[in-house]
Order: C-alpha cells, then sequence, then structure tokens
C-alpha cells in the first residue's frame, strides 16, 4: 500500500512539474511570437515610410514642374496671314497662291517669371501621309514690341507682356483649305498649341 502511494505521490509530482514547463513553454513561445511580430511590424512601418516619403518627394517635383510651366508660358492673342506667294500648283496647270508666313502677336501670362527672349521657341507641323516640322527660335523671328521696337535674345518679356513675331512658313506654306499646328515652346517652361485654319489667303486674314 504504501509503495503505491509513494508512487502515486511521485507520478502526481512528475505531472505538476511537467505541467509547470508545459505552461512556461506556452508562455515563452507566445512571448516570442509576439516579439516576432513586433519586429514585423517595424520593419512594415519603415517600409511604409520610406515609400510615404518617396512618394512624398514626387509629388513635390511633380508640384514643382507644374509651378515651372505656369511660372513660364506664351499664349496666342492672334494670328494672321503676313505675305503670301503665288507658285505652281502639283499639277502644273494652274497657279495657287499660298501663305508662307505669319504675324504672330503672343503674351506671356500673367504668373509668368521673366522670359528671356532666347529662351522661346515655336514649330510648324503640317502634312497628312507624311509630317513636315519646321522649326526656329524667337530671336531669329524678328521679335519686336507692339511698337516695332525690336527684341534681341538678351531682351526680357515680363508678366503680362504682348510682343509680336513673324514666322516663316518654309516648307508648311499654306494654301486655302490647309490647316497648320503651331507651337510655342517656353524653355524649362509650359507649351501652347493652335490650329491654324487657312481659308483664305488674303494677308492680314486671322487663322485662328
Amino acid at each position: 500500500m504504501k509503495k503505491r502511494e509513494n508512487k502515486r505521490k511521485c507520478n502526481s509530482i512528475l505531472l505538476h512539474r511537467l505541467h509547470e514547463r508545459f505552461f512556461a513553454g506556452a508562455e515563452f513561445l507566445s512571448i516570442m511570437r509576439r516579439v516576432v511580430l513586433l519586429a514585423s511590424l517595424l520593419v512594415m512601418s519603415s517600409c511604409l515610410a520610406g515609400c510615404t516619403d518617396e512618394a512624398r518627394q514626387n509629388e513635390e517635383k511633380n508640384a514643382d514642374d507644374t509651378r515651372s510651366q505656369i511660372s513660364a508660358k506664351v499664349s496666342f492673342v492672334d494670328v494672321f496671314i503676313n505675305s503670301n506667294t503665288e507658285g505652281s500648283s502639283d499639277n502644273n496647270s494652274s497657279s495657287e497662291v499660298k501663305v508662307d508666313s505669319i504675324q504672330v502677336i503672343a503674351r506671356t501670362s500673367s504668373g509668368s517669371s521673366n522670359i528671356t527672349v532666347s529662351e522661346v521657341s515655336h514649330y510648324i507641323t503640317c502634312g497628312v501621309s507624311e509630317l513636315t516640322l519646321v522649326t526656329e527660335t524667337l530671336t531669329n523671328s524678328t521679335p519686336s514690341e507692339l511698337d516695332d521696337a525690336p527684341l534681341t535674345g538678351e531682351s526680357v518679356l515680363i508678366a503680362g507682356q504682348t510682343f509680336q513675331f513673324t514666322v516663316q512658313l518654309q516648307d508648311c506654306a499654306a494654301a486655302v483649305g490647309d490647316s497648320l499646328l503651331f507651337r510655342v515652346i517656353v524653355e524649362g517652361g509650359g507649351e501652347t498649341l493652335a490650329d491654324l485654319e487657312f481659308d483664305s489667303t488674303t494677308v492680314g486674314k486671322s487663322v485662328v
């Protein structure tokens, strides 16, 4: 009887110790899981912070680019025919008049920072099946004030200033019914586009 009681006591003590060790181990595992989870959260928050910073930097860069374009832009007041030339038509059976230059009245946008004349370029695109591009700088386009006071490449255009210049159409000389795409671009700034429609070749006729 005593042996059985002693054996039961030993078994009870052993079970109790195993029980304590089991729960101690379970608590340890629970702590380790929490540590791993916390470490994962720290890594994720660090990545998210990096992504947020990068996104904010991109937004700031885009905002700076937009502000730069707004702060340097030229708009069109009017575009009209400056001169025309009588030449042979494609079939050489008759002659037709073509517009070979246009006069542009332009204005810097009211929010523009100062723009140097040499920073402005213009482009004429024509053709259907095969596109032709005529490019030139404002400096080489006889720029002037509205009172014909000449502007040079070093001249500075202030915000809201109106000026004029002449565009030679060259290979894009336009006949009645033709249309041209006209673009003016400020270096580091904005771009302005206009469709020029020629329903006449009369000098002084507006084409916008």
